[in-house]
């Protein structure tokens, strides 16, 4: 066998020379990242035996070779990599040497196929686009993560202390951020609800909130347009009612509509209403609003149902990957994504729990925090609905990795589609004390047109 001044030599002679070096590189390299198959083949059955925590050396290696059927060099070829190696000293510049030439190869590649698609005149261009970016993602990011030593694990804690990341993103709803200390970055977390209960009212709230605090949102609507998701930032933020922003506002209320015009027109919200987008799309719409503004804070998709898989698998199936996928985005942007879900119809009486998720499986699975919202009032008979108040919503906390869970109090007001911190002085007295009044029934009755106003 010919032998040179080759960095795989070099790698492989030193685990033979010293075996415990191979867990130096173990995280690092993987059999394909060899320019010569044969090579990758004797790293490969090295791996095996680390797994195994059996001894390395030729003949076992050689063993293992075989029993893979891939024995493309013999024992003396073996040996003469042993000889070849100086030692296993510098075994992990050998591996970031390797590494840099398989991704240089892996590069080359990609970039014969892109050119194949874009000769294909079949081939949409967004298609290609698509393509490219979600490759050239993988490739970025296909270094495999190795443990880190307490020592690093402190400095990265204290790092997001400073940074205040650790306290999450503020979703402006004080008894909400109390229970979960804020949206951290690379969770995923999912808001459901029954149909037309608020799902998408809330969520822009929440945006909004962070809006105020000068941070960047992405907000992903599947089913609304982009005129009226900013209809309802408007609603919000002018405190004037969406009919009178499309039919022209009411005497007096023109000053308030102007002024929260212009509230929002100096916010960093970036709305896509593409009805058919794909998780790699929003990951392109993502990155490119981090070029552009230099910072992303937080994600909402708008609803996760609605996003294509591109897999014909059974709907369950689709909406596992299309979840693990977004997951996998809030990790790679660092920011919180908050997805809308909807529910399936087996609950009852509002009680939802974390089986009601629509095609739940790996919903449930993925999701750092998973929020349920209903209003009592809705499950009430008609005959106590008087005794309920119209504007109080439940927020369940069902799942939460990183903190607690429970259920908090929401105010809603229907007129502009706002969410607050419920005020408590509304409620039965005795229901605030922990009396036997447990659904939020009032001291005196409401009248009827308040009750219809949600």
């Amino acid at each position: 066998m010919e032998l040179s001044l080759n960095p795989e030599i070099f790698l492989l002679g030193g685990i033979f020379q010293d075996e415990r070096a191979i867990f130096k590189v173990y995280s690092t390299l993987s059999a394909k990242d060899f320019s010569m198959q044969k090579y990758g083949y004797v790293f490969s059955a090295m791996q095996q035996l680390a797994a195994e925590n059996a001894p390395i050396d030729v003949l076992t290696v050689f063993d293992k070779m075989q029993k893979n059927n891939t024995a493309w060099l013999d024992r003396d070829d073996l040996f003469s990599i042993v000889e070849s190696a100086p030692s296993a000293a510098n075994i992990e510049y050998y591996a970031s040497l390797i590494k840099e030439s398989s991704n240089k190869r892996s590069l080359y590649s990609l970039v014969g196929k892109i050119a194949g698609m874009i000769k294909d005149e079949t081939k949409p261009f967004e298609e290609i686009l698509s393509f490219a970016y979600d490759e050239l993602s993988l490739l970025g990011k296909q270094k495999k993560k190795g443990p880190i030593t307490a020592a690093e694990s402190v400095e990265k804690l204290k790092e997001m202390i400073e940074q205040n990341r650790h306290l999450g993103l503020q979703t402006g709803l004080n008894a909400l951020d109390r229970k979960i200390t804020g949206m951290r970055p690379g969770e995923m977390i999912v808001l459901a609800a029954p149909p037309s209960v608020g799902k998408t009212a809330l969520a822009a709230n929440i945006a909004n909130n962070v809006l105020k605090l000068g941070k960047t949102v992405a907000f992903f609507s599947l089913e609304m347009t982009d005129a009226e998701i900013a209809t309802r930032f408007i609603s919000l933020t002018s405190q004037v009612n969406s009919k009178s922003i499309i039919n022209g506002p009411d005497y007096g209320e023109s000053e308030k509509l102007q002024k929260g015009i212009n509230s929002y027109r100096q916010t960093k919200l970036f709305i896509d209403d593409s009805s058919e987008i794909k998780v790699p799309e929003i990951r392109m719409t993502c990155n490119e609003i981090k070029c552009k503004t230099g910072s992303l804070d937080l994600v909402v998709v708008d609803y996760l149902q609605l996003i294509e898989s591109g897999k014909k698998e059974n709907q369950t199936i689709a909406m596992g990957d299309v979840s693990r996928s977004l997951k996998i985005l809030a990790k790679e942007l660092e920011v919180p994504v908050l997805c809308l879900s909807q529910l399936n119809r087996g609950y009852k009486d509002g009680k939802i729990s974390l089986f009601n998720l629509r095609d739940s499986g790996n919903i449930e699975q993925d999701a750092n925090q998973v929020w349920f919202i209903t209003f009592p009032i809705d499950f009430a008979k008609d005959s106590d609905k008087h005794k309920h108040d119209p504007k109080l919503a439940k927020l369940e906390i069902a799942k939460n990795r990183g903190g607690e869970k429970g259920v908090v109090d929401l105010q809603f007001e229907a007129e502009y589609t706002l969410f607050t911190d419920y005020d408590h002085s509304r409620m039965n007295p005795a229901m605030r004390n922990g009396g036997a009044d447990k659904d939020g029934f009032f001291p005196v009755n409401i009248p009827t047109e308040a009750i219809n106003g949600k």
